[in-house]
């Protein structure tokens, strides 16, 4: 380290001359003697601003700038894990970016120099931080011709957003001074109200904790039906026997549970594109995301109760959710990916977050205040299927022009995971996902009745596993039979090649 022991003794010295107190800025700041690695927020002594970061983006140095601004209890980047190294040394990563990078003086430590954040982490990702006495520290490159150098807010600014830069360092000068004030946990997320498996099948939930987004790794797990479903400590399941239980999540003194059933047959799951939190998907840490396509940005989805008040791209969802259906009864998962609602990498079980990602070519969405790029909602059926795969297996769809019961019911027969069928009248159209025939020694096609599962339903009574007849789709929005122009199905590649010529 560079002239280490120089600073630290110039700071000594200060730190004698100042009379200790109780930290003003924060009851959560850290004590003052020496500090610990953890999760903190960093706050400016001098204007009581937070140390934040832009996302990174290659393309722009400007992105990867650091900069103080007022606190945002959304605002992930306001979110530091600080690394105490083996010498005694720190490292500042960011966590909107889940951890890819750590704060940097890469540009020097002349005065002036620019704060930025970076990959590759070298020495000069490495700082000291120091006690200055009164619950502050002084944040300073451990390398450098400069070794008075501290970091400090600059003049240079973005809009409201001061840059950070290194100075020399200036005794009782609280812009170079920072108050660490840990963050706690303030709950624990999963990405289900409920949700299906397979009778013997295995696999394993997730969980993060709020607000830093982390994966919950020493969270507890437990079920409350073990010959059900046995779920180890880890979060790995193994489905037994066929029935319903509920899956307990605790970390850090939160729980959160969620309801599982084991079917022996396909696992049909609920998705509505209308309601947050009451089918089978949790989209509560979806409501403040934005997506922008086509020169329109607005919220992903928001609550159907609520939907007047906003835009959002969900309203016109009824063919990601009726896909993500499909693909979660087949077992799907999409292989390359991450989900922060549960800090899951890869392998994201198919709801319609995860079709959108696969639909748009995301797949490293790091947060829920992160703009996300391409139309959710526009379909590219066969760009979904190219990012799902079962067991290992790629997946292939197929769409059939027809309005004919009997081809719906023979197409069950080959895919028992469901078919999906588009309603089209004049220029709107809809699509729900057809499940199974209820009345399958029917003689005549025309008397042939069908189980729905149908987007549109904000309530369970309206779309989850019902007849056609009581469906939404019947009941509020008027769609008849006649008005199905074509059928979609989603299986492995083999089978569809096999049936379909593929």
């Amino acid at each position: 380290m560079k002239s280490k022991s120089i600073r630290l003794l110039s700071l000594l010295l200060t730190c004698l001359i100042m009379i200790p107190q109780l930290s003003l800025y924060s009851s959560a700041a850290v004590s003052y003697d020496r500090l610990e690695g953890g999760t903190y927020r960093i706050r400016n002594v001098a204007s009581g601003l937070y140390m934040g970061v832009y996302v990174y983006n290659a393309k722009s140095a400007v992105s990867a700038r650091v900069f103080v601004s007022k606190y945002d209890a959304k605002d992930t980047g306001e979110l530091y894990t600080v690394e105490r190294t083996a010498n005694d040394c720190y490292r500042l990563i960011p966590q909107n970016d889940k951890g890819k990078y750590a704060v940097s003086y890469e540009s020097g430590t002349e005065a002036g120099a620019r704060i930025t954040k970076k990959a590759n982490w070298g020495m000069e990702c490495l700082f000291d931080i120091t006690p200055v006495g009164d619950g502050s520290f002084t944040i300073a490159p451990s390398t450098g011709d400069n070794i008075k150098a501290v970091i400090e807010v600059g003049t240079e600014k973005s809009g409201s957003d001061y840059y950070l830069q290194t100075a020399d360092y200036e005794k009782g000068n609280k812009n170079q001074f920072w108050v660490f004030e840990s963050v706690n946990t303030t709950g624990i997320t999963v990405a289900y109200t409920q949700t299906s498996v397979k009778l013997y099948s295995t696999g394993k939930f997730y969980a993060a904790l709020q607000p830093s987004g982390e994966n919950a790794a020493h969270a507890l797990w437990s079920s409350s039906d073990e010959s059900v479903l046995l779920v180890g400590e880890n979060g790995d399941y193994c489905a037994l026997g066929t029935g319903k239980a509920t899956v307990y999540v605790t970390a850090d003194g939160f729980l959160n549970s969620f309801k599982v059933e084991v079917c022996d047959s396909e696992c049909f799951t609920w998705y509505s594109q209308n309601s947050v939190s009451g089918s089978d998907w949790d989209a509560s840490l979806l409501t403040s995301q934005y997506w922008y396509a086509d020169g329109v940005r607005k919220r992903y989805m928001c609550d159907g109760a609520s939907a007047s008040n906003y835009t959002n791209w969900m309203d016109i969802g009824c063919a990601v959710c009726s896909v993500a259906m499909v693909l979660h009864n087949m077992g799907a998962t999409m292989t390359e990916g991450y989900d922060f609602r549960t800090g899951q990498k890869g392998n994201l079980v198919a709801d319609p977050y995860t079709v959108s990602l696969a639909n748009t070519g995301n797949t490293n969405v790091l947060s829920a205040t992160q703009t996300v790029y391409g139309n959710p909602c526009y379909l590219a059926w066969k760009y979904v299927s190219d990012r799902f795969f079962v067991d290992g297996e790629p997946l292939s769809c197929t769409k059939v022009y027809t309005q004919n019961k009997k081809t719906i019911k023979e197409m069950l027969d080959i895919h028992p995971q469901g078919v999906i069928a588009q309603l089209t009248r004049g220029a709107d159209s809809h699509y729900v996902v057809f499940a199974k025939c209820l009345n399958p020694n029917e003689k005549k096609t025309a008397n042939l009745q069908f189980l729905v599962y149908d987007p549109a339903g904000y309530l369970a009574s309206e779309g989850d596993g019902i007849p056609w007849v009581d469906s939404i789709s019947v009941t509020a929005m008027h769609y008849l039979y006649s008005y199905i122009s074509a059928i979609v199905v989603y299986d492995t590649a083999d089978v569809i090649a096999a049936r379909y010529g593929k």
